[in-house]
C-alpha cells in the first residue's frame, strides 16, 4: 500500500514477508471546498506466513501408547492436522495438539501414517509441518528345531530367520551347557558341556524384533548328555584251561556297551558289544599273559568314560631244583628258599615228621633243628609244588638225612689265673664213631662264640696276658657214620691283674721333728702278701731298711733329715703267676720353721691413697694365719681388728705418720710363728691446681696462653688440658705441658680445664676450674672475580663483613662491597684485586681474587643455501674454535640450534639467518654473521597447444605451442612424450616476446593424439614441466565441392 493518496483506497494485496505481524496506521482527512475536516484513523494488521517448530517422526509398536504430541511455534495461535492412515488408531483430522493414543497394526507389515500440521496466527495459515508415525506389527519368526548333543560336542551356529525381523534376542534357562544366559542375534557355535551325571536340558526362548518391536517368541531345547561312568569291573587272574565266568557290565545311565580286548591269545575275541560270555582261558607259553579289556558305556549314542580291567592268564611253571641235606641231631637246618623264574608261592609235603619238620606247609621252609635221638640215620623226602598267582606248576623233590649226635666236655669248668699265669684245658669226647676233629672257640659273654684260629687239638693252652674273663668250649666232629657234631659245655677262665701296691702318702712336706707314718695299700694279686721298705736320698739308689717288713713305716724328721728323702714299698703275692708288685715311692720333704717379712719398709702417700703392705712367708708348712699390728711410735703395738690377711691396707683418710708390722703362724708340725720388721707410712694432703686466666675475649688467630699453678701433692706432676665439647670435657691430644697455646683458628665460646696428676701414691689427679675463652670471628670472606669477556661488566663480589676496602690494577680503589667496572679492558683491568674486610667484632681479614679479561672471538664464516620452491635449506658456518649458535635475528632473537650446520624449517620465501661464535670461555663474537636461505620461484607460464590444420581429411604439420604469462629471462625446451627428456629436447632457449615457440609440429594420426612435455625454466634456474596434447581434428571426407559447381553429364 502506498504511503499516501487521495480519495478512496483501491483494493490491494496485503504483504508481510517478515516473521511477525505488521501494523499500518491510516489517517484519513476529509475536505470541504479545500478545507480539512477532522481526521479519522484506523489500522490494518497483516499477519506473516508463520512457520511452526519441526515435529520428529516416530516409530512405535502395535499396542504401544503414543504420548501426546504438542505443537509449538513462536507466533502460532492454533493448529489443524490431517492423518493419512487412520488404521494406526488416530483420527483422520483434528485441531490443536494430538492427544495420547494407542497405536495399532494387526497386519504383518509396518504401516505409515503421514500427519500434516498447519499452524495459524489470528486465522492466517502458516507453512505446514509434516511428520510420520510408523506402527510395526507383531511379527512371527521361523521355528527352530530342538537338538540333543554330547558333552564336549560342538553345537553348530543357530541362525534365526523371519520375513520381517531386523534383530533377535534370546535367553537360555541353563548356562551349565556352555551357552550364555542371554544374547542378541544368532547363536554362535559353542562347545556343549555337561560335567554332571545325568542329561541336562536348556530351554532357549528367542524373541524377534522389527525396528525394536518384539514379536512372538520361539522356544526350542538343547539336551546335553553327560560323560557317563559305568560301574567298575574287577580285574581277574586265572590259570591255563580255567573257565572264565560271564562278565556283565552295569551302570546307572548306560543303555549300551562296546569293548575291545588287547590280547586274543587268552581265548577272547578282539572286540564285541554287550556283556562278555563265559570262555576258557588259555596260556601255552612260559610267562603270564595279560589282556586289557576297555569297555565304553553309551547313553543316547554318547560315549561315556571308559572302564578298563585286565585278565591275567598264568602258565604251568617249573621251579629251580633244591639240594639234599645231611645233618647231625640237634643241628640247625638252614632255611630252604625255593626259587623259580615266575613262582610267587609254594606248597610242600614231608614224608617223615620225626626229623622235626611238619608234614606239609606253604612258602619257604624256615630253619629248624633236626632231630634224631636214635642210633641210625633217618631220611625225609620233601615234595615242593611251585605256584604262580595260585596256579600250580611242576613239582620238585629233595631229601633231608639226620645223623645221631656224639658227646663232648672240658676237664675244667672255672679257673682263676694271674696275668703271667698259664692254664691248659683238655677236651673229653664220648660216643665217638670214627676219628674226631676238634675246634676250640672263645666268647667274651658266653653267648657269642668265635673259632680260635689254629686251635684244632684236644688241648688248649692259655696265658693270662690280658686282664679279662673269657669262656671257652670245644666243637668236636666225628667222620664216621653216626653222631658227627657236638659242642662241649663252656669253661670260664678269669685273668686277674698282677699285684700292685701304693703308699698312703705319695708326697708331703712336714716341719722338723713332726710325726709321720706311711702305710702300704695293696690291690689285686692272690695268696699271702709280704712287704719290704727301702730308703733313698736321690730316688735312684735304694737301701733296704732292716726290720721294715710291716705294711707301715715311721718316717724320721729330725734336723739331720731336713731336705727331701724317698721311701719305697715292694709287696709280693704267692698266688699263681702273680709274683712281686712294682715299687711305690713316697717323697718326704722336711722343712725349717716359719719366717715372715714385709715389702714396704717406708712409704709417703696422699690422703685417700690406696696402700697395700704385703707380707711374704717362707719355710714352714700347713695353714698360715696372720695378725697385723699398728703403733704411733714403733714401741707400743696394738692388734688391728680384722687385719688377718697376708696383705694390709692402712687408713689414709687423714694426714699423719704410723708404723705397722705382721705376726705369721703356720699350722704344720713344729713350725710355730714369726714377727716381721716395721713398715712406716706417711700420709700428706692431696694435689690442687688453678689456671692463670678465667675469662677473656680475642679475635680469631690471636695468640693466647693459659698456665697451670699446682699446690700440694707429692712426686712428679703431669698435666692434661681438656676442652668442653658441648656435652662434656674431653682430652686435647698432645696438650700435656703446664701451659696451653689456646687454638683461636675458629670463633666461638670455648671452656678449658687442666687436669694435674701427681705420681705420689694415692695423690691421683685434680681438675682446675674452667677458663672461659670467647673467640670472635674474623670476617669470612666470600670473594668472586674470575674471567670476563671484553666489553662486558666486571662484577667484583664479596661478603662477610661490615666495611670493605678494595685495591687493584691501574690504581683501582673502592669502598663498595660489590664494585662494578663497566667495560672490561684487558690492557688495564687484568690482574689481582685485594680486599680488606672488617666485621662487627672489629676483627679484620684479607683476601684476593684474580680478574682475567678474555678476548672476543671473530664471527664465523657462513655459507648459504637455495632451493626452487618451498624447502628446508641447510646453512653452514666455519672458522670458529668454540660453539656456533644460530639465530633468526641479528641482535636478539632465540637460539635456534648450536652446530656448524643448521637445517631450516620448510620455507616458502627467502629469509636471512644469523650465526655467532661462542668461545670455549663462553665469550660471544662482537656481531653475528648474516646468511641468506634463498627460496627461488617456479615459473607460472601457461602452455597452450594449437592443433594442426587440415586439407580435407589430410592433416598438415603446422601444429603450434603458445606460451602466456611468462617473465623476462625465462627459457623453454620441449620433446615428444609425457616426460621431459633433455637429450630429445635439446638446450633451452629464451621465450620469444610473442610467446609462440613453434608452428611446425607434426600432425598426429587420426585418433592418436600426440603428447608433448614442455619445460619452462625461470631466470633463477627453476624448471617446471607441463604436458600438452596435439590432436588430428580432420574430417573423414575428401575435399568438399563448393557451390556453385557445374556438373556435366557425359554420354
Amino acid at each position: 500500500m502506498a504511503a499516501s493518496g487521495t480519495g478512496n483506497i483501491a483494493s490491494f494485496t496485503a504483504t508481510n514477508t517478515g516473521a511477525t505481524p505488521v501494523t499500518a496506521t491510516i489517517v484519513v482527512t476529509p475536505y470541504i471546498n479545500g478545507c480539512p475536516g477532522n481526521t479519522e484513523t484506523f489500522t490494518i494488521i497483516v499477519n506473516p506466513i508463520i512457520t511452526m517448530n519441526p515435529v520428529a517422526d516416530d516409530e512405535v509398536c502395535h499396542n504401544e501408547t503414543v504420548p501426546a504430541i504438542s505443537f509449538t511455534s513462536t507466533l502460532a495461535t492454533s493448529y489443524t492436522w490431517t492423518n493419512s492412515n487412520t488404521s494406526i488408531g488416530l483420527a483422520a483430522s483434528g485441531t490443536g495438539n494430538i492427544a495420547s493414543f494407542t497405536a495399532t497394526n494387526t497386519g504383518s507389515t509396518p504401516v505409515t501414517a503421514t500427519i500434516v500440521v498447519t499452524p495459524y496466527i489470528n486465522g492466517c495459515p502458516g507453512n505446514t509441518e509434516t511428520f510420520t508415525i510408523i506402527v510395526n506389527p507383531i511379527i512371527t519368526m521361523n521355528p527352530v528345531a530342538d537338538d540333543e548333543v554330547c558333552h564336549n560336542e560342538t553345537v553348530p551356529a543357530i541362525s534365526f530367520t523371519s520375513t520381517l525381523a531386523t534383530s533377535y534376542t534370546w535367553t537360555n534357562s541353563n548356562t551349565s551347557i556352555g551357552l550364555a544366559a542371554s544374547g542378541t542375534g544368532n547363536i554362535a557355535s559353542f562347545t556343549a558341556t555337561n560335567t554332571g551325571a545325568t542329561p541336562v536340558t536348556a530351554t532357549i526362548v528367542v524373541t524377534p524384533y522389527i525396528n525394536g518391536c518384539p514379536g512372538n517368541t520361539e522356544t526350542f531345547t538343547i539336551i546335553v548328555n553327560p560323560i557317563i561312568t559305568m560301574n567298575p569291573v574287577a580285574d581277574d587272574e586265572v590259570c591255563h584251561n580255567e573257565t572264565v565266568p560271564a562278565i556283565s557290565f552295569t551302570g546307572t545311565l548306560s543303555i549300551g556297551y562296546t569293548w575291545t580286548n588287547s590280547n586274543t591269545s587268552i581265548g577272547l575275541a578282539a572286540s564285541g558289544t554287550g556283556n562278555i560270555a563265559s570262555f576258557t582261558a588259555t596260556n601255552t607259553g612260559a610267562t603270564p599273559v595279560t589282556a586289557t579289556i576297555v569297555v565304553t558305556p553309551y547313553i543316547n549314542g554318547c560315549p561315556g568314560n571308559t572302564e578298563t580291567f585286565t585278565i591275567i592268564v598264568n602258565p604251568v611253571i617249573t621251579m629251580n631244583p633244591v639240594s639234599n641235606d645231611t645233618v647231625c641231631n640237634n643241628a640247625t637246618i638252614p632255611a630252604k628258599i625255593f626259587t623259580g623264574t615266575l613262582s610267587n608261592g609254594y606248597t610242600w609235603t614231608n614224608s617223615n615228621t620225626s626229623i622235626g619238620l611238619a608234614a606239609s606247609g606253604t612258602g619257604n621252609i624256615s630253619a629248624f633243628t633236626a632231630i634224631n635221638n636214635g642210633t641210625t640215620p633217618v631220611t625225609a623226602t620233601v615234595t615242593v609244588t611251585p605256584l604262580i598267582n595260585g596256579c600250580p606248576g611242576n613239582t620238585q623233590t629233595f631229601t633231608i638225612t639226620v645223623l645221631p649226635q656224639l658227646g663232648a666236655d672240658i676237664d675244667l669248668a672255672d679257673i682263676t689265673i694271674c696275668q703271667t699265669g698259664t692254664i691248659t684245658l683238655n677236651a673229653q669226647v664220648t660216643n665217638q664213631n670214627g676219628a674226631v676233629r676238634y675246634q676250640w672257640q672263645s666268647s667274651a659273654d658266653g653267648n657269642n662264640w668265635s673259632p680260635i684260629s689254629g686251635q684244632t687239638n684236644p688241648t688248649l693252652t692259655l696265658t693270662g696276658s690280658v686282664v679279662d674273663t673269657n669262656y671257652y668250649k670245644v666243637s668236636v666232629q666225628a667222620v664216621g657214620i653216626g653222631c658227627n657234631y657236638r659242642d662241649s659245655d663252656s669253661s670260664r677262665v678269669i685273668v686277674l691283674p698282677n699285684l700292685s701296691v701304693n703308699v698312703s702318702i705319695p708326697s708331703t712336706i712336714v716341719c722338723e721333728d713332726a710325726d709321720l707314718v706311711l702305710r702300704a695299700n695293696t690291690t689285686n694279686g692272690t695268696g699271702t702278701i709280704t712287704y719290704q721298705w727301702s730308703a733313698s736320698t736321690n730316688g735312684v739308689s735304694w737301701n733296704i731298711i732292716p726290720g721294715a717288713t710291716a705294711d707301715t713305716l715311721i718316717v724320721p724328721t729330725s734336723t739331720g733329715f731336713i731336705g727331701t728323702n724317698f721311701y719305697q714299698i715292694i709287696a709280693t703275692a704267692n698266688g699263681i703267676g702273680c709274683g712281686a708288685s712294682d715299687p711305690s715311692v713316697a717323697t718326704i720333704t722336711v722343712v725349717p720353721n716359719i719366717s715372715v717379712t714385709v715389702d714396704i719398709p717406708s712409704i709417703t702417700a696422699c690422703v685417700g691413697a690406696s696402700i697395700t703392705i704385703n707380707a711374704t712367708v717362707s719355710n714352714a708348712t700347713g695353714t698360715f694365719t696372720y695378725q697385723w699390728q699398728s703403733s704411733s711410735d714403733s714401741l707400743v703395738w696394738n692388734n688391728i681388728s680384722g687385719a688377718t690377711g697376708i696383705s694390709f691396707n692402712p687408713n689414709t683418710s687423714v694426714s699423719n705418720t704410723l708404723f705397722y708390722r705382721i705376726i705369721a703362724s703356720a699350722s704344720g708340725f713344729g713350725c710355730g710363728s714369726d714377727t716381721s720388721s716395721v713398715s712406716k707410712v706417711i700420709v700428706v694432703p692431696n694435689l690442687s691446681v688453678n689456671v692463670n686466666l678465667t675469662n677473656t675475649t680475642v679475635c680469631e688467630d690471636a695468640k693466647l696462653i693459659l698456665r697451670a699453678n699446682p699446690t700440694n701433692g707429692t712426686g712428679n706432676i703431669t698435666y692434661q688440658w681438656r676442652v668442653f665439647n658441648g656435652v662434656t670435657y674431653v682430652n686435647m691430644a698432645g696438650e700435656i705441658a703446664d701451659s696451653l697455646v689456646v687454638p683461636t683458628a675458629s670463633s666461638g665460646l670455648n671452656l678449658y680445664r687442666i687436669v694435674a696428676t701427681a705420681s705420689g701414691l694415692g695423690c691421683g689427679s685434680t681438675t682446675s676450674s674452667s677458663a672461659t675463652i670467647q673467640i670472635d670471628p674474623k670476617p669470612v670472606i666470600i670473594i668472586d672475580g674470575g674471567q670476563f669477556c671484553t666489553n662486558t661488566s666486571i662484577n667484583l663480589t664479596a661478603s662477610g663483613g661490615q666495611t670493605y676496602a678494595w685495591t687493584g690494577p691501574s690504581g683501582f680503589i673502592s669502598n663498595l662491597q660489590n664494585p662494578i667496572i663497566a667495560v672490561a679492558d684487558s690492557t688495564i683491568h687484568n690482574g689481582m684485586y685485594y680486599l680488606t674486610v672488617t666485621n662487627s667484632f672489629s676483627c679484620v681479614n684479607n683476601d684476593s681474587v684474580l680478574v682475567d679479561v678474555l678476548p672476543l672471538p671473530n664471527p664465523p664464516t657462513v655459507a648459504g643455501d637455495s632451493s626452487c620452491g618451498p624447502s628446508s635449506l641447510t646453512l653452514g658456518a666455519s672458522n670458529c674454535s668454540g660453539t656456533i649458535n644460530w639465530y633468526d635475528e641479528q641482535f636478539s632473537g632465540n637460539i635456534l640450534l648450536s652446530g656448524t650446520t643448521f637445517a631450516t624449517s620448510i620455507l616458502s620465501e627467502s629469509k636471512n639467518f644469523f650465526a655467532s661464535c661462542i668461545s670455549n670461555n663462553n665469550c660471544s663474537s662482537p656481531y653475528r654473521s648474516v646468511v641468506l636461505a634463498e627460496i627461488k620461484e617456479f615459473p607460472t607460464t601457461e602452455v597452450l597447444a594449437i592443433d594442426p590444420t587440415c586439407v580435407g581429411k589430410s592433416v598438415l604439420n603446422n601444429g603450434g605451442l603458445i606460451l602466456s604469462g611468462f617473465k623476462n629471462g625465462e627459457a623453454y625446451s620441449f620433446n615428444i612424450g609425457s616426460t621431459f627428456n633433455s637429450t630429445l629436447a635439446g638446450p633451452a632457449v629464451a621465450i620469444p616476446s610473442n610467446g609462440r615457440i613453434t608452428s611446425t609440429l607434426n600432425g598426429p594420426i587420426k585418433g592418436s593424439p600426440q603428447t608433448y612435455t614442455v619445460r619452462i625454466i625461470s631466470a633463477e634456474g627453476c624448471p617446471i614441466d607441463q604436458n600438452v596434447t596435439i590432436e588430428n581434428v580432420c574430417q573423414d571426407c575428401e575435399i568438399p565441392v563448393c557451390p556453385p559447381a557445374i556438373v556435366e553429364k557425359t554420354k
